[in-house]
């Protein structure tokens, strides 16, 4: 299996794309996640202006990242795309950014 790797640190951004020989795209998103006990996910698809809560992301604090598997399906066909990746620690009163993650996606053709 061909997999394609990116990795961000919290408050950055790539260029990345999907070739036809890869089988996955795998987003590596660092965060400071020691003493997290829930981390949400808010993307955002800056193209067509489409906003995501994902809750409950699983984690695990000591790995200090979590991983994207955007479903290759759907991103192939994609020319150009913007998705920002904002994690949120959630405590029992507050909420906190731990970052901001964006991916600005273009075909191999591009």
């Amino acid at each position: 299996m061909s997999v394609r790797e990116y990795r961000l640190a919290p408050h950055s951004s790539v260029y990345c794309s999907i070739a036809p020989e890869d089988d996955f795209v795998a987003g590596h998103l660092e965060a400071p996640l020691a003493g997290v006990t829930r981390l949400d996910a808010i993307v955002e698809h800056v193209d067509i202006n489409s906003i995501e809560r994902l809750t409950d992301v699983p984690f695990n604090p000591a790995d200090g990242e979590i991983v994207l598997l955007p479903c290759t399906r759907e991103l192939r066909p994609m020319e150009k795309l913007t998705l920002q990746v904002q994690l949120i620690a959630v405590g029992i009163s507050d909420e906190r950014t731990l970052g901001v993650y964006t991916f600005n996606h273009r075909s191999p053709n591009e």
